[in-house]
């Protein structure tokens, strides 16, 4: 089977990919950062005297 597209093509598809990769795996730490910090914010509101924001 002949490749439909010049290697050119096909090397910045990849790249297109590994990049996506790498950004959705950088969204995900970042948006488990995010549920740590809002657990430890809500855990200070629930605590006695804790500041209600």
């Amino acid at each position: 089977m002949k490749d439909a597209a010049p290697p050119a093509v096909r090397l910045g598809a990849a790249k297109a990919v590994l990049e996506l990769g790498m950004r959705i795996r950088e969204l995900a730490e970042l948006e488990a950062e995010v549920r740590e910090l809002e657990a430890k914010v809500n855990a200070l509101k629930a605590a006695p005297g804790g500041r209600q924001w």
